[in-house]
C-alpha cells in the first residue's frame, strides 16, 4: 500500500469515533499515511466525499438514517471508496444487504479491534483496486470485441452461384441488377482493381499495333 490513504468514518457515537481514530493512529506501522474525518450528523459526510477517498466507514445506524441508504446514494452518485459497513450488533442479514449495496466489507462494532480493523481497511482497498482492473479489463474486451466485429462487417464475401452473361460478362446481383464484374466484385470485397494486361493480351495488342504501322 503507498502513502496518502484517506479515510472518512461517519458515526453518531463519540466514543466509538475517538477509539477508531486510536486504531487508525497504528496505520503508521504498515507505512500507510492517513486522514480520517468524524461525522456525528448522517448528512453531514456529504461534502466530504468530495474528496479523494480511499476508504468509508460507515455505521449501519444514524438516527433515523439507514447506512444502506447512504450507501445506495454514495454508489448512485459514481462514488467509489472501499466501504466498510459498521454495526452495533452482528446480523447477517445486514452483512448480506451492505454487501449487495456496493460495500467490501461488514464489521460488528462489538468484536472489532484494531487488528481486524487494519486487515478489514487494507483488503477493503485491495479489493477495490482488483474491481477497478477488472472493470477497465471488461471495457478494453468490449472495445476489442467492436473493432473485431466492426473489421468482420468490413469483409464482405461472395459464395454461391453467380450468374453471368456469356457474352458481355456482366453479372446479376441477388435483387436482378446488372454490374459489370469489376464493380460488383469491389461493392462486395475489400479489394479494388488495377488494370493491365496478361501476356496472351500484351502480344496480341503488340500484334495489332504492328498491323497498324504497315498500313
Amino acid at each position: 500500500m503507498g502513502a496518502g490513504h484517506n479515510i472518512l468514518l461517519v458515526d453518531d457515537d463519540v466514543v466509538f469515533t475517538n477509539l477508531v481514530g486510536r486504531y487508525i493512529s497504528n496505520f503508521a506501522t504498515l507505512q500507510i499515511a492517513h486522514s480520517i474525518r468524524f461525522c456525528e450528523e448522517s448528512q453531514a459526510f456529504i461534502p466530504a466525499l468530495d474528496m479523494n477517498l480511499d476508504v468509508l466507514l460507515l455505521d449501519y445506524r444514524l438516527g433515523d438514517v439507514s447506512g444502506l441508504d447512504i450507501l445506495q446514494q454514495i454508489r448512485k452518485r459514481g462514488i467509489k471508496p472501499a466501504v466498510i459497513m459498521l454495526t452495533g450488533e452482528g446480523d447477517e442479514e445486514v452483512a448480506v444487504n451492505a454487501l449487495k449495496a456496493g460495500a467490501q466489507d461488514y464489521l460488528p462494532k462489538m468484536k472489532l479491534d484494531r487488528d481486524l480493523l487494519v486487515r478489514a481497511i487494507t483488503t477493503a482497498m485491495r479489493t477495490v483496486e482488483l474491481e477497478e482492473q477488472l472493470a477497465r479489463r471488461a471495457v478494453e474486451r468490449e472495445e476489442l470485441i467492436a473493432k473485431l466485429q466492426q473489421s468482420l462487417d468490413q469483409i464482405k464475401t461472395l459464395s454461391g452461384l453467380l450468374p453471368i452473361c456469356s457474352k458481355c460478362k456482366v453479372v446479376r446481383d441477388d435483387k436482378g441488377y446488372w454490374h459489370d464484374v469489376e464493380s460488383f466484385i469491389e461493392q462486395r470485397a475489400d479489394v479494388q482493381f488495377s488494370h493491365g494486361l496478361c501476356p496472351q493480351c500484351a502480344a496480341a495488342f503488340r500484334e495489332e499495333l504492328k498491323a497498324l504501322r504497315k498500313k
